[in-house]
């Protein structure tokens, strides 16, 4: 809904959506301000495992997310800005609420929090 969306632009936290294959689809204006825009020429900005600096961590959380297993909270080293820091991120699978294509039933939900 319009009013979740809009909820949402409002957390001051890096959140994300992307494809189960990793690919971003929607940023919050934090996330942004973060890693960059997913317009921008740098795939660290757009894609999942990208971000991490070791890219086994990203691979290993995306998996699981796309499984939907319960990944929890990882602290991991991820490219920024400003340069490499520490963020716990939380990655989740979950239903895709509008898309009617069998290929995109699912997405992942990640969060960033800066440590």
């Amino acid at each position: 809904s319009t009013l979740a969306v809009e909820t949402l632009r409002h957390i001051p936290l890096p959140c994300s959506r992307f494809e189960l294959d990793g690919t971003i689809q929607y940023q919050t204006p934090e996330s942004i301000q973060v890693f960059g825009s997913i317009t921008n020429a740098d795939k660290n900005a757009s894609n999942f495992v990208h971000r991490f600096l070791d890219r086994s961590v990203g691979t290993s959380v995306l998996r699981k997310a796309q499984a939907g297993e319960n990944v929890g909270v990882t602290e991991a080293e991820l490219y920024t800005l400003k340069g490499p820091r520490w963020f716990a991120v939380q990655a989740q699978r979950a239903r895709n609420p509008v898309s009617k294509q069998a290929d995109r039933e699912y997405m992942i939900i990640d969060t960033a929090r800066d440590i």
